[in-house]
């Protein structure tokens, strides 16, 4: 499988948890005290910005601008406009997680929306992989662990945030 079908069929999920995982590492290297608690505000921080990016270009963009090919790939049939309304949602969702880099006050409503997106789109993954055998690399692949399980770590580093900074 060429990288560019393997990133198309859920590899994205992956690259931006390496993502986040070498830039906490990074940003991590660069600072003189290091502890969990800056880890865990870190690990989220870079989380929503990773999350904000796949909202915009690879929510937004891809639904909007190459919605048959997105279509396929978790394997829904091509043509179909509500492909543009997810489009949008992605776009919204990738704004608000682009301001959660400079008003902190926009954590917690990032990590609702987007909880309620992933999980929302999770029990959607779910219901076509047991109800029609949709077993599609965006539909049962690393997209689908990622909606439920990114939204469990953010609600758990955020608690921690929330309780060292009050």
């Amino acid at each position: 499988m060429e990288f560019g079908q393997w990133f198309m069929d859920g590899g994205h999920v992956i690259v931006g948890l390496a993502i986040i995982l070498i830039s906490t590492g990074i940003h991590l290297a660069l600072v003189k005290e290091r502890n969990w608690q800056l880890a865990a505000e870190l690990l989220l921080m870079y989380s929503m910005g990773v999350s904000c990016f796949k909202g915009i270009f690879g929510g937004f963009v891809m639904h909007y601008f190459f919605a048959d090919e997105m279509a396929r790939s978790i394997g829904w049939p091509a043509g179909n406009p509500f492909q543009i309304e997810v489009a949008f949602f992605n776009l919204a969702v990738g704004i608000l997680g682009a301001l959660t880099f400079f008003r902190r006050d926009f954590w917690l409503p990032f990590i609702i929306v987007s909880t309620v997106m992933g999980w929302g789109a999770g029990f959607v993954h779910l219901t076509e992989i047991f109800e029609h055998g949709n077993f599609a690399g965006n539909n049962a692949g690393p997209i689908l662990y990622a909606d439920f399980l990114m939204p469990i770590l953010r609600i758990a580093l955020y608690v921690i945030y929330r309780k060292n900074n009050q």
